[in-house]
């Protein structure tokens, strides 16, 4: 029969090349992930806070006053044609999707995140990627909520917010 063998004593049980299972810990919950999938969920988590390392950024948008699952946590990725070819863009998000899985990782419940890479995700070793991502994470907690635009004024008109100069 091709692709058995027998076991030899002293050998492992196992497949020495097969990768090995990060086991989670069970007095730390986690979340469960799922995937972004509307360009609407793409473009709510883009007005959301961010948070920013050397190979790549994060947008962050809490849901969970929104209808939906305050339990799980939805990631998307980003790799857009500027970071290179087909190829690369495919394992740049393969490399994500395997740091998404890393139990190193606590993504806040109740939160969409963006991924969006840069070509440095191409090139950096893997434990800095998870470190990267981590660090991300982190710093998006203690971030405070991006602002756009001036505020308006009942009737709909942007408010100018520069003060008059008083004469000396």
């Amino acid at each position: 029969m091709q692709g058995s063998r027998e076991h030899r004593p002293g050998e492992p049980d196992h497949d020495a090349s097969a990768p090995s299972i990060a086991v989670r810990h069970p007095e730390k919950p986690t979340p469960r992930l799922t995937r972004l999938k509307t360009r609407a969920d793409f473009l709510r988590a883009a007005r959301g806070q961010r948070a920013h390392s050397r190979s790549l950024s994060l947008q962050i948008f809490k849901r969970a006053d929104l209808n939906g699952n305050a339990s799980e946590v939805r990631f998307g990725l980003t790799v857009t044609k500027k970071v290179g070819g087909a190829v690369e863009r495919n394992r740049i998000k393969r490399r994500l999707r395997d740091a998404l899985r890393s139990p190193d990782l606590a993504p806040t419940a109740g939160h969409d995140y963006v991924i969006v890479a840069r070509r440095d995700a191409l090139t950096i070793p893997f434990s800095r990627l998870v470190a990267d991502l981590s660090r991300t994470l982190t710093q998006s907690r203690h971030a405070a909520p991006m602002r756009r635009g001036g505020r308006k004024e009942p009737n709909g008109q942007a408010q100018d917010v520069k003060e008059p100069i008083s004469p000396p």
